[in-house]
């Protein structure tokens, strides 16, 4: 190996040990607020250890400080890339870094009291995956034993988590009467919102056009309204003049939803009644002129025909709520302490 790339690696490992070190401390001192084991104020002689052995302990396994400042470093490199980081946010970052890498051994002490093991042809593949990927890669190969132990490990736990997690969220399984229930007291979930059908003329406009292009636009849609009045033909002057995909069709733009045209166009149709022209109105694209031809309020559909979406939104509910459970259960059987002796003397 040529010298630079030595020096190359020797850097790499200085960095990683340096910032293990100083991150440790600083970074597990916010985390270990959330701790729920309530401890005396520890001396200043116990606040300054002579080592760090650990972040926290869940139940009878151990988050070393290590662990936790490259996990930190990883989810901030992918989290915050673009720039410095507010205190206060950080702050609440550092505790849900905490809290998930200590929920996820609770996740893993579960799975294997339910006797939960990895996809082992999943993580076999994954593995491959990454050597293809890595082949490249000088530092990776030239530490592949090791590199190949931690991915491993990795990939084990995720399927593992991931399994667990799918027998938790798939046994929330709702009942019909459940789902009538979940239907009748969701009606705004299953109500179909009020659309009107209407016909338009757009008469378009580049939004960076002139002054001058825009007023054209505006007296040429007011010659058009002024002839509509007189009785000449929407569908006809709207596949003469109309820059919108309705104009082939005279302008005809079927059932749609207000707030598809914009809130412009929504606060003029809201005050139409059927049969009604417009006045020229201002949009995105340009000066339209519409003619309301019909009004459908917002209705609840028939549950025969909602029943299925019922079902899968609430079955979401419950799926969450499985899992949520089984977070907070783990989470007050197990006895979790983060090393208060990481809190500076202040």
């Amino acid at each position: 190996m040529k010298a630079t790339s030595r020096l190359l690696l020797a850097r790499r490992f200085l960095f990683r040990t340096l910032f293990v070190t100083a991150f440790a401390v600083s970074f597990a001192v916010h985390a270990a607020e959330t701790s729920p084991v309530k401890k005396d104020k520890p001396t200043v002689a116990e606040k300054v250890p002579a080592k760090l052995p650990y972040f926290a302990r869940v139940g009878s396994d151990t988050i070393s400080i290590e662990d936790y400042a490259k996990t930190l470093q990883d989810a901030m490199k992918e989290k915050y890339f673009h720039g410095k980081i507010p205190e206060k946010e950080l702050q609440e970052f550092r505790r849900q870094v905490g809290d998930k890498m200590i929920n996820d051994v609770l996740y893993l002490q579960e799975a294997k009291r339910r006797g939960i093991v990895p996809d082992k042809d999943d993580v076999a593949k994954r593995i491959q995956q990454l050597e293809r990927k890595k082949k490249n890669d000088t530092y990776w190969q030239e530490h592949k034993d090791q590199m190949l132990k931690a991915a491993r490990q990795e990939l084990e736990s995720k399927s593992i988590l991931k399994q667990l997690e799918k027998a938790v969220r798939t046994s929330a399984v709702p009942s019909d009467p459940q789902i009538q229930e979940f239907y009748k007291s969701n009606a705004d979930k299953f109500t179909a919102p009020e659309r009107v059908k209407v016909h338009m003329i757009l008469i378009k406009v580049d939004p960076s056009s002139t002054s001058q292009e825009w007023e054209n636009a505006a007296k040429l849609a007011s010659d058009l309204v002024a002839k509509l009045r007189k009785g000449e033909n929407f569908e006809e002057l709207a596949r003469i003049h109309s820059g919108d995909d309705s104009a082939a069709a005279g302008g005809d733009m079927g059932y749609i939803h207000k707030g598809m045209l914009g809130s412009e166009a929504a606060a003029v149709l809201e005050k139409m009644k059927i049969g009604d022209l417009s006045e020229p109105v201002y949009l995105l694209e340009g000066i339209a002129v519409f003619r309301l031809d019909d009004r459908e309020n917002a209705r609840l559909n028939e549950f025969q025909r909602v029943d299925d979406t019922a079902k899968d939104l609430l079955q979401k509910d419950l799926a969450d709520k499985a899992w949520k459970n089984l977070t907070e259960t783990l989470r007050k059987k197990t006895q979790i302490e983060i090393n208060q002796a990481l809190f500076s003397a202040s």
